[in-house]
């Protein structure tokens, strides 16, 4: 049963003609680029953010050396 539902996009790529695979690519890329940048920015955005928090708790709000 495993093996079927894992052979099962195969099965579903060998129905398909060459422009429908081509236009599911197209369709794929346009929609999953900009989330594809979403995460990025929201992965570079949290690190910023608890580098920031981590930064406050070990030192505080005022500057070192002041």
């Amino acid at each position: 049963m495993l093996f079927k539902i894992f052979l099962w996009p195969v099965k579903f790529l060998r129905k398909m003609k060459n422009w429908q695979i081509l236009l599911t690519w197209v369709v794929a890329v346009l929609l999953f680029r900009p989330l594809l940048i979403l995460f990025i920015v929201l992965y570079v955005l949290s690190h910023w953010v608890t580098k920031a928090i981590v930064h406050v708790k070990v030192f505080g709000w005022g500057r070192r050396g002041v």
